[in-house]
């Protein structure tokens, strides 16, 4: 399974530098930047989203969507999609790792291993 990873946005001091002496050009600038940063967010979840990628939920930063597909399916399919696999993440997440996760949320229980 194949999980890809959309960063948003971060925390002002991670997004512009030297904060506490920033201009309002540079602040401009970072808007800018911002807007054109999120369209492109935007176009990548809808290609996701058309494409059968289903979401694996959002951290603070992040939106999360995940398919049944290996790492080398989901970079060609990415790639037709119009996406280049460098500006998202790309994780592959072993079978190991999902039985933890269903563990953890406590949806094993009362199944023998």
């Amino acid at each position: 399974m194949i999980e890809v990873v959309l960063f948003l946005f971060g925390k002002p001091e991670w997004e512009i530098e030297n904060l506490g002496e920033v201009s309002a050009s540079e602040i401009r600038e970072k808007a800018e930047e911002l807007k054109e940063r999120l369209q492109r967010i935007a176009e990548i979840v809808e290609k996701l989203e058309n494409a059968g990628w289903k979401r694996g939920g959002a951290t603070l930063y992040d939106i999360i969507f995940y398919k049944d597909i290996t790492a080398e399916e989901a970079e060609k399919e990415l790639r037709q999609l119009g996406i280049d696999p460098e500006e998202v993440g790309l994780t592959e997440i072993e079978e190991e790792e999902e039985e933890e996760e269903v563990e953890e949320d406590g949806g094993s229980e009362g199944i023998a291993e």
